[in-house]
């Protein structure tokens, strides 16, 4: 009865907005943070190739930008990753400051979620996505609480789970990269239960009941 919990969140006065998405002949899908411990996207990579590699119009145009330091733990696979590189359709870089790292996220025409090893972890940047409100494809085990918040979120998604095996996952690919990149304004559940406003008043409350 001691134990509180208040969830992440944003700050309405330092969220990130969708920019205008700048003229490019591809579409950019972002990841802004570090990879490390199992967190990589090596299945939606193998997707990618697979999808170029039968002439898929969406899977042509696209560029994958993974932005952020990679962990040797992370568990990327080099011969893929260097090839993937190599036809020009993936970028890592290191991380950069802050201010650049959000713009570009809200210059990105989707932006991509890696938590395939915790259903209970919600990643700071789940909050940053939905407030730009661009298309984002999450990468998470089944019944996850990063799914059960997009669900409610009101922002264009798609999930891949964790387990799915190659032609579920080029099927979800290919409907995420069939999304406009039109952005959408969050639900008001969204709002209401993750606003630090709101979160603040929890704290409040917190104090007050104790004094």
């Amino acid at each position: 009865h001691k134990l509180h919990v208040i969830c992440n969140g944003f700050d309405p006065d330092d969220a990130p907005v969708a920019r205008k998405l700048p003229q490019r002949a591809q579409k950019i899908i972002l990841h802004a943070g570090a990879l490390y411990h199992g967190r990589n996207p090596n299945s939606i990579i193998e997707s990618l190739a697979r999808l170029r590699k039968q002439g898929v119009p969406e899977a042509s145009s696209v560029h994958i930008f993974l932005l952020g330091a990679v962990d040797a733990k992370a568990g990327l696979d080099p011969a893929l990753y260097d090839q993937a590189a190599h036809e020009g359709w993936l970028e890592l870089r290191p991380g950069v400051p802050r201010r650049e790292s959000q713009q570009m996220m809200e210059e990105a025409d989707g932006l991509l979620l890696l938590q395939p090893q915790s259903d209970v972890q919600v990643p700071g940047k789940l909050f940053e996505y939905i407030c730009i409100g661009r298309p984002i494809l999450a990468l998470v085990p089944r019944l996850s609480a990063v799914e059960q918040i997009l669900e409610k979120a009101g922002v264009p998604y798609v999930c891949i789970y964790a387990d799915d095996d190659g032609e579920a996952v080029d099927r979800k690919l290919l409907e995420f990269l069939r999304l406009p990149a039109t952005a959408m304004r969050y639900s008001a559940w969204f709002e209401d239960n993750f606003n630090a406003r709101y979160q603040a008043e929890q704290l409040a409350a917190i104090i007050t009941s104790i004094q």
